[in-house]
């Protein structure tokens, strides 16, 4: 059984079901630091379709974001799949700035800056001035070392960002953590069971 193997469509619901953890482990435990806060992946798939969606269409992606106070938000984290590869984009809301991570390395800003271009019209919204935050590529982050790893790449990510540590795993890590999430997702730990198989 591995992550890797498994259709888009429940890859989004495993990162989902993650980030969705990771939201409630930072409510109880960011007191006085400021709120990371992981939004749904199909945010970033509605973004990329041909139609755009309508503000209230995107409501129900946007629900843990629009309960916090914008200004006790330090992160805003947006995994995005385009089918064959995911990144993740986080919004940094102390040094006011949009950073892409890439397991693969690569340097553009695509499939991200239809969800830049949202973000920056909903933070306006809520009072901020994002027009003139850059879009930066990291370039700390562990690399995978082959064409299938990029999910579990960024849910560790995201755990990394939420916890504030450096990123202390590596490609070598991967297959360990790949197992480990399974059995955690399937034991139902991350608050939901989701079947594999």
């Amino acid at each position: 059984m591995t992550l890797y193997k498994l259709d888009g469509l429940v890859i989004d619901s495993v990162i989902d079901v993650y980030g969705e953890h990771l939201n409630r482990m930072d409510e109880s435990g960011a007191q006085g630091k400021g709120r990371c806060i992981t939004l749904r992946c199909r945010l970033a798939a509605k973004l990329n379709q041909a139609n755009p969606p309508t503000m209230p269409s995107l409501a129900p992606y946007l629900r843990g974001l629009d309960r916090v106070p914008i200004n006790d938000i330090k992160r805003i984290l947006l995994p995005i799949g385009d089918g064959v590869h995911w990144v993740l984009l986080m919004v940094d809301m102390e040094c006011n700035a949009f950073v892409k991570f890439d397991s693969l390395g690569l340097e553009g800003t695509q499939p991200v800056e239809s969800a830049v271009k949202f973000l920056k019209i909903y933070l306006t919204n809520r009072g901020k001035n994002p027009a003139e935050w850059p879009i930066m590529i990291a370039t700390n982050q562990p690399l995978q070392s082959n064409q299938f790893d990029c999910g579990v790449f960024v849910m560790k990510y995201m755990e990394c960002l939420l916890n504030d540590c450096d990123f202390s795993f590596t490609a070598d890590d991967i297959p360990l953590i790949r197992r480990t999430l399974c059995n955690q997702f399937l034991a139902g730990v991350y608050g939901k069971s989701i079947y594999l198989i």
